[in-house]
């Protein structure tokens, strides 16, 4: 049976604690484990204020964290309708996630993904998978439109729930200390941002 693990992913002060710990769930089968960070639980002042889901759990490490080797899972369907699931490997990534400050705070959130393609599944029993498939346009397109609507769902998470994952209290306090006093008690809920995704991969 399956068995919930919490531990504390980031902790961190401000006027109030916010603190953020991954959900990880632990698979036993056959006398081994497999861990899977299923999802997130968001706390502000030892209150549970929200959770992310796995989509988005994903997306924190991706901007936060060693996001290298995880996988993506993207479909698209063909002229007759048939579905073809592709399983893709990141191999690098490079994310860069910035605060300015202007009349209004605005989070710039830059991801660029080099994926290979792992596996690939379709009704079509003829269908084999090569290690050297490159990764079709129409699967990076759809890679990026799915990691920006994450991203953004992401952001909208942080701005329902008051809970700062995305430590902009302390970006604001390291980056911009002459604006810290405007901005401090709103730059959680209140601010602009903007997301830039590109996927690459073996032509």
């Amino acid at each position: 049976a399956a068995q919930i693990l919490h531990y504390t992913l980031a902790a961190f002060s401000g006027p109030s604690e916010h603190e953020v710990i991954i959900l990880v769930r632990i698979e036993k089968t056959d006398g081994t484990s497999l861990f899977d960070p299923s999802s997130t639980a968001l706390f502000v002042g030892g209150v549970q204020v929200g959770t992310l889901d796995r989509d988005l759990t994903l997306m924190l490490n991706m901007l936060t964290e060693n996001f290298d080797l995880t996988t993506l899972n993207v479909g698209e369907n063909d002229v007759s309708g048939e579905k073809t699931n592709y399983l893709l490997t990141v191999k690098n990534c490079e994310p860069s996630l910035a605060l300015s400050i202007g009349d209004y705070p605005t989070l710039t959130a830059g991801v660029k993904l080099y994926c290979k393609i792992s596996d690939v599944n379709s009704g079509n029993s003829d269908h084999e998978y090569s290690d050297n498939k490159p990764l079709p346009d129409s699967v990076k397109k759809l890679a990026e439109q799915k990691i920006k609507a994450d991203v953004t769902a992401l952001f909208e998470m942080q701005k329902s729930t008051g809970c700062d994952f995305l430590k902009l209290k302390e970006k604001l306090s390291r980056r911009h200390n002459g604006k810290y006093s405007l901005f401090k008690d709103s730059i959680v809920s209140n601010f602009n941002y903007t997301i830039n995704v590109v996927v690459e991969g073996q032509k």
